[in-house]
């Protein structure tokens, strides 16, 4: 198998990818972290690595979290006063999270990223920019060349049909 197979095999997570750095985030992170950008550093290490066909992800979830406490770390770094601790959800002393909670979690974003693939491009650009990346609809509009109220739409849209696709109302 040549790399670019290993690429476009390893570029089939990218949603998933995106889905669990963004729910691993504490909130107040959310939108500091540039989650696109670990998913992407992620992506690129994994290439390098030599990985069987079918054991990508437990390799991605193992890249993904280094990266991601990369960036948590800058984040900490970077905020005034210093030495403010900002943890990882779960990361709390005595929130601890138990192994069957996070198996739960892991199939709710395993079902939540097929829905994303699920849904049209535009409207997975959408979803992507403003919920996993955190821009504001102006900002996705500006970035998709779409009217603020056109990207609305999108967004409706989008989430309604990944709603359906996870058996929701």
């Amino acid at each position: 198998m040549d790399a670019s197979d290993v690429a476009r095999r390893l570029e089939a997570h990218r949603s998933w990818l995106g889905l669990l750095a963004w729910a691993g985030l504490a909130p107040q992170l959310r939108g500091k972290v540039d989650v696109s950008g670990v998913v992407q550093v992620t992506l690129a290490e994994a290439c390098r690595l030599p990985t069987a066909e079918g054991e990508e992800r437990p390799l991605l979830r193992r890249l993904l979290a280094r990266n991601l406490g990369d960036e948590v770390r800058k984040a900490r770094a970077a905020k005034r006063g210093g030495g403010q601790d900002v943890a990882l959800v779960g990361d709390v002393a005595g929130d601890e999270p138990s192994p069957e909670s996070l198996a739960a979690k892991v199939e709710q974003l395993e079902r939540l990223a097929v829905a994303l693939e699920a849904i049209p491009e535009a409207q997975r650009q959408a979803i992507s920019l403003h919920y996993l990346d955190g821009l504001p609809v102006a900002d996705v509009a500006g970035r998709m060349g779409k009217t603020a109220p056109a990207v609305a739409g999108l967004l409706f849209r989008g989430l309604e049909a990944m709603r359906r696709a996870m058996g929701g109302a």
